[in-house]
């Protein structure tokens, strides 16, 4: 029977059903009300029950009839029934397992009155939207229809820019995780003042320069800021932005750079007085005593990162215990320690001077050149620095004989000043062997 129902108002446009622009905020809502089917079977106005919504004059003659034997028109369903279609899980008008307690609201409302849904409606209804994961680009100016909307969820879409002249200047909640967005300067050109919740995490906020918009003179009211798992470098900085934020109770600022200095926790909670919760862990009084008075001193603070990296299995490592002896009861025990070594990113520039500074450290320039570099030229004659010149040669050329006749090369005797020159990396290069570790030859047997 109801594969023969048919609607009256196919042919009617859906409200506000013309195709915007592809990846906006309005473009989702809709897209999302037309799975709804609330024009269609069992919702909406239809040969199921046209009765109802007859015109006042062709009803008068019903209004002779009692109550009592007031029945549905053959062909029709009653409104009961019509409810148990959307309500059963195993009917196939049922609703999609991802659908909220207010899509279900508005199904049951298109079948008990389907006459009142209109644009002007959905405009006024709606506190709420949770637009999640729909690759949504564009935050349009059709959200400023909504005049009761109090919380926007934007999460898990490509938004790189909002324009904050198109929020509602109702809204209270704003979430925006797992976007692209760059930088919090665009939501600061007409923001929200009521809100009280914003949510940028897992974004691509970066720089020391966002802390500029995390002020009261943007956000007079905001009590939740979720800033985590950005790019966010200056501590300091954010933190005497954050301290603006009189109404401030719980504060993310975990998975940024800023977050692994040592001092972290201790100065965000001694600046933030009034904070409650810091990084979902509630701030205890025990804390606030402990940290107390350190924020005076954040000038005196090392600029350095701390954090800690946990191996959980290593593979490769030789089984010592199959090369030693079983140990008797009292020794000897034989210890095998290992060194883990991490390599960071850096400039060019920076490793050129950094390499130039670990050789410097190695091979230290004689007290008398030192002295010599100190006083100025015009003080020092050229008989001075003859005679500097010729010590330190002969001290090298003792040196490296002394090394020669150790090592049985006696065909090495003299050593003039152009070679002294030339023999002076080598010696850096062994000093530097020797600070390399020394690998025990049983813990890498040759292949063989």
């Amino acid at each position: 029977m109801a594969a023969s129902y048919e609607s009256e108002s196919e042919s009617e446009a859906w409200p506000g059903t013309q195709r915007p622009g592809t990846g906006t905020v309005s473009a989702a809502v809709r897209e999302h009300l037309q799975k709804l089917c609330l024009r269609e079977f069992p919702c909406g106005a239809g040969s199921w029950n046209k009765s109802r919504f007859l015109p006042q004059t062709w009803r008068t003659w019903r209004e002779l009839v009692t109550k009592e034997e007031d029945v549905v028109s053959p062909g029709e369903e009653t409104v009961e029934a019509l409810l148990g279609l959307v309500r059963s899980p195993h009917s196939p008008w049922a609703l999609l397992n991802d659908s909220n307690a207010e899509d279900s609201f508005l199904r049951e409302l298109a079948i008990r009155n389907p006459l009142m849904i209109t644009d002007t409606f959905f405009y006024s209804y709606f506190r709420s939207l949770r637009v999640v994961d729909k690759e949504v680009t564009l935050v349009d100016k059709d959200l400023l229809k909504f005049l009761k909307l109090e919380e926007l969820v934007l999460s898990a879409n490509r938004i790189k820019e909002v324009d904050a002249t198109n929020l509602p200047p109702t809204l209270k909640v704003l979430e925006l995780y797992g976007n692209e967005i760059s930088s919090m300067e665009c939501l600061c050109a007409r923001p929200p003042t009521g809100l009280q919740h914003l949510g940028l995490g897992h974004n691509k906020l970066l720089g020391p320069l966002e802390s500029l918009y995390v002020t009261a003179d943007h956000w007079p009211n905001l009590v939740s800021l979720d800033l985590g798992f950005n790019d966010l470098t200056d501590l300091q900085s954010m933190v005497a932005s954050l301290r603006t934020l009189r109404h401030l109770r719980l504060l993310v600022l975990q998975g940024n750079p800023l977050a692994l200095v040592p001092y972290y926790r201790g100065l965000t909670i001694d600046s933030l007085a009034q904070l409650c919760v810091l990084d979902d862990i509630t701030v205890s009084p025990n804390e606030k005593h402990l940290f107390r008075g350190l924020s005076l001193n954040g000038d005196l603070l090392a600029q350095e990162a701390q954090f800690v990296v946990t191996i959980g299995n290593l593979r490769g490592v030789l089984d010592t215990s199959v090369l030693d002896p079983e140990p008797g009861p009292e020794g000897p025990f034989v210890a095998y320690s290992y060194y883990v070594t991490y390599d960071f990113v850096r400039d060019e520039e920076g490793e050129a001077d950094e390499d130039t500074g670990e050789l410097a450290e190695i091979v230290k320039p004689s007290p008398s050149l030192e002295l010599l570099v100190e006083e100025s030229p015009e003080e020092v004659g050229e008989d001075v620095i003859k005679d500097i010149v010729g010590g330190v040669t002969e001290e090298v050329e003792g040196s490296l004989e002394s090394e020669a006749e150790e090592s049985g090369e006696s065909e090495l005797s003299v050593i003039s000043g152009p070679s002294t020159i030339l023999q002076t990396p080598r010696a850096s290069a062994e000093e530097l062997a020797k600070l390399r570790p020394r690998i025990d030859p049983r813990l890498c047997p040759s292949p063989g």
